[in-house]
């Protein structure tokens, strides 16, 4: 993940989303898979 400077805490939000989503549907994948 790229750093993002702390004076842009729209883009933070925006790429914590981001983050949220991959690992949520990470998450779903390997629950469905049993992993």
């Amino acid at each position: 993940m790229p750093k993002v400077p702390l004076t842009s805490p729209v883009l933070l939000v925006s790429y914590l989303k981001e983050f949220k989503m991959i690992e949520f549907i990470s998450y779903q994948i390997s629950s469905v898979v049993g992993l």
